[in-house]
């Protein structure tokens, strides 16, 4: 009989294993990259242990800036009140693609992307602005449907918060894109068996 077992699944499966082997009265140890720090099934183990690179969007961001150098700015405007609060796991990452290969990739000058946070009234705000190419009208309109990054980020939040949530993009051609993300303030982690990463 096992004493203890090494957990190297995410999510809902992590879980699972964990609640089977708490019943059987087994400890169970989880590992973790920082991405997955703040995750139900790190919480939920006897021990975690961090193992990994750091979160998928700084991996993201640091590529993106060997490849464009000092073309491609970065600025967080990260309120300190949020930088414990839980959000979706990859659902900045996709929004930052599509500020840098439809944005900013094809100015021969580069630009800058602003992520920025907030709280108000027990809703977390999530804001990425690029000051890229902006988006013609057209598609503007049928992004949610046709666009894999978007359709994919608004789906995951329809499934995580049913109809609490919004989420809005406003863009001007050559001018930039604004996307925002308001969802509620999760400061304690419930057991739904998604995913949620900081913001920080």
């Amino acid at each position: 009989m096992f004493r203890k077992i090494l957990i190297a699944n995410r999510g809902e499966i992590a879980c699972r294993v964990i609640r089977t082997a708490r019943r059987m009265g087994i400890a169970t140890v989880a590992v973790y990259s920082d991405a997955d720090a703040d995750a139900l099934h790190t919480r939920m183990a006897d021990e975690a242990v961090r193992l990994g690179p750091p979160p998928a969007v700084e991996s993201y961001l640091d590529i993106e800036r060997v490849r464009f150098g000092d073309k491609l700015r970065f600025v967080k405007e990260i309120d300190p009140d949020t930088l414990d609060r839980l959000v979706p796991s990859m659902m900045l990452q996709p929004i930052l693609e599509n500020s840098i290969r439809h944005g900013l990739s094809s100015k021969v000058d580069g630009g800058m992307i602003c992520v920025r946070t907030s709280l108000s009234s027990g809703r977390l705000h999530l804001l990425v602005e690029d000051d890229g190419i902006g988006i013609p009208e057209h598609r503007l309109a049928a992004l949610f449907d046709q666009g894999i990054g978007v359709s994919n980020v608004n789906e995951r939040l329809k499934v995580l918060f049913g109809d609490d949530y919004r989420m809005w993009i406003d863009s001007k051609p050559g001018e930039g894109t604004r996307t925002g993300i308001e969802i509620p303030d999760l400061t304690v982690m419930s057991e739904t068996g998604q995913e949620l990463s900081t913001t920080g």
